[in-house]
């Protein structure tokens, strides 16, 4: 699910929010966490027992994301940050609301921050967890509805709620639901075999297990299905659309995958059987690199995007599937299980270093380890040089190579460079699944050159992202003036409309940002435009943020203190 939902603008996977709506396997992995935890450390009650979980817990997945990180910064060619290294490789980068912080480096390892809170807190959870399961609960989620209020007031204006995806105290209770999960499976299954074991040579019994089974997995596909169509405005009011966006993120399936991964635990059906055979168990092991691995592939599949529109998308897909399980395979192998053994020496090891190692992991070398990096090796060698050539030359003009270049790569390239790009025939109009239309990621970096350049060849100044922002109303978040007034002089509408109903000056006031609102009343901005939903004006959104210069200005330019919004509410009301 993660890697398909990363996977929007690559390989005919069109972005949007059926697509994002996958996401929700991040609450898969979070729920099923607690669940096998609690079933690997039912109690932890002496010191000795805590340190032997904290260290074989560290053994699971930091020598894994020492390694990724490496590779992300030196593929990706990232700069090397001192405080975001340390952030990242402390685990702790996801307690940041800034999504430069959080998606730094190997983008995906802030769930593993995310987990690396939830180890901490493990043996402070599981103490008593029959005795006083429900006062953890309460105060899981007194902590949530505190982050889902203040998200609500500090995020109101950009309508980024990512607060609630990565901060590790907005995922607790979905770690929380999988312990309990485990608690109900382990008190019910003795009783559960002993039923089922009386009806062992009842005919349909195995047949009413599977249905159980695939009535539970239908349950979660529905779930993830319905999520993107919960209407934005559903929770306007309270909890508000910070809680809209936290129900399609984790909210709504934690629940229905709780009761997945119990009735798969019971084991009984032909889905759960399955799932045991060796390749499928195999898939499970490299799962966790697969994890961290996919991301870094899909970025440098982005960045080098000359090669990849001349392959079909399925010829595409399948290259980077292939090289992504390699890749995992030989992680696995010659990091993940070398690092586990090596670090809980003499220790309790649950996973490929107990029972299954000898038929999974076997010796740190092997005949299966060399023929896939010799595989490996092969494929990206040959990559390689494709990709290289292709660098020698720019793909055809007009071509699908030329029209398919991601917006965030024009963007960010140099003048001359762009002006390269653009004159062989590189559509000025792309979007990207992350930044939306070339002009809007140009006009939000503040590259007032390149802003010009793709109005020149013809890029529409009115485009949107998927917020409903144009390019005119990015700069102007970012405080851009020379941008938003190239924008203006080629026809953007400097009164546009976003998808919170906002416009530019009604942002740049509620932002409180003076000097943008006079550079945008000086570009003939409407002082009346009227707020789609609570039918506040400029004046009137000033005057509740008791911002007094800039309704001084906002007067001077004619607006109105006397209009009123849908609650009754007048500026001389507010001021009053």
């Amino acid at each position: 699910m993660i890697v398909i939902c990363h996977s929007g603008g690559l390989f005919g996977f069109a972005d949007g929010p059926r697509l994002q709506s996958l996401r929700a396997g991040v609450s898969f992995f979070f729920v099923l966490s607690g669940f096998l935890l609690a079933h690997l450390y039912p109690k932890l009650d002496t010191i000795s027992g805590v340190l032997t979980f904290y260290r074989a817990r560290f053994a699971r997945i930091w020598p894994a994301h020492f390694a990724t990180f490496l590779l992300a910064w030196w593929l990706l060619s990232l700069p090397w940050d001192g405080k975001l290294v340390v952030a990242n490789l402390a685990l702790v980068h996801a307690w940041s609301s800034q999504r430069d912080v959080y998606l730094s480096y190997d983008s995906p390892s802030w769930s593993l921050a995310t987990l690396a809170f939830f180890y901490l807190a493990y043996p402070f959870l599981i103490h008593r967890i029959s005795r006083n399961w429900l006062v953890k609960l309460l105060i899981a989620g007194v902590v949530l509805a505190g982050l889902i209020s203040y998200s609500n007031i500090a995020f109101e204006a950009s309508g980024d709620y990512s607060l609630l995806y990565v901060n590790p105290a907005a995922r607790l209770l979905e770690f929380l639901l999988g312990i309990y999960a485990y608690q109900l499976w382990s008190r019910q299954q003795w009783r559960y075999q002993l039923w089922s074991k009386g009806r062992a040579r009842v005919s349909g019994w195995n047949a009413m297990a599977t249905q159980i089974e695939l009535a539970a997995v239908v349950l979660c596909v529905l779930c993830v299905v319905y999520l993107p169509n919960m209407p934005d405005t559903q929770w306007k009011k309270w909890p508000g659309p910070a809680f809209t966006e936290w129900m399609r993120a984790s909210g709504g399936p934690m629940l229905p995958f709780a009761i997945l991964i119990y009735v798969m635990a019971l084991g009984r059906g032909r889905i759960s059987r399955s799932l045991a055979r060796p390749a499928l168990v195999l898939l499970g092991e490299l799962s966790f690199s697969i994890f961290l691995l996919h991301q870094i592939l899909l970025r440098y599949c982005m960045d080098n995007l000359d090669l990849l529109p001349t392959m079909s998308n399925v010829v595409a897909f399948a290259l980077f599937a292939t090289v992504l399980l390699l890749a995992s395979y030989v992680l696995w192998r010659l990091v993940e299980v070398p690092a586990r053994r090596w670090l809980v020496a003499g220790g309790t090891v649950h996973g490929p270093l107990s029972e299954r190692e000898p038929r999974l992991a076997g010796s740190v070398f092997s005949y299966r380890l060399a023929a896939a990096t010799l595989t490996l090796v092969a494929i990206t060698f040959g990559l390689h040089v494709m990709i290289e050539r292709s660098r020698l030359t720019l793909p055809p003009p007009g071509s699908k190579a030329a029209k398919t270049r991601m917006a965030k790569d024009i963007a960010r390239a140099d003048t001359q460079d762009l002006q390269r790009l653009l004159d062989h025939g590189i559509d000025p109009n792309a979007h990207d699944s992350e930044s939306g239309p070339s002009l809007v990621a140009a006009a939000k970096l503040g590259n007032t050159r390149q802003v010009e350049l793709l109005l020149a060849h013809e890029a529409n100044p009115n485009m949107r992202n998927a917020a409903g922002q144009t390019a005119l109303a990015t700069a102007a978040a970012a405080g851009h003036a020379d941008v938003v007034k190239s924008l203006t002089v080629k026809g953007a509408n400097v009164d546009t409309l976003d998808n919170e109903g906002n416009t530019p000056l009604i942002s740049a006031v509620k932002r409180g940002d003076a000097a943008m609102v006079a550079h945008l009343l000086s570009l003939h901005a409407d002082p009346n435009a009227v707020r789609i939903g609570d039918g506040y004006t400029p004046v009137i959104t000033a005057s509740v943020q008791g911002e007094a210069e800039i309704v001084k200005r906002l007067v001077a330019a004619g607006g109105h203190v006397n209009s009123s919004a849908k609650d009754g509410s007048t500026a001389l009301l507010l001021a009053a």
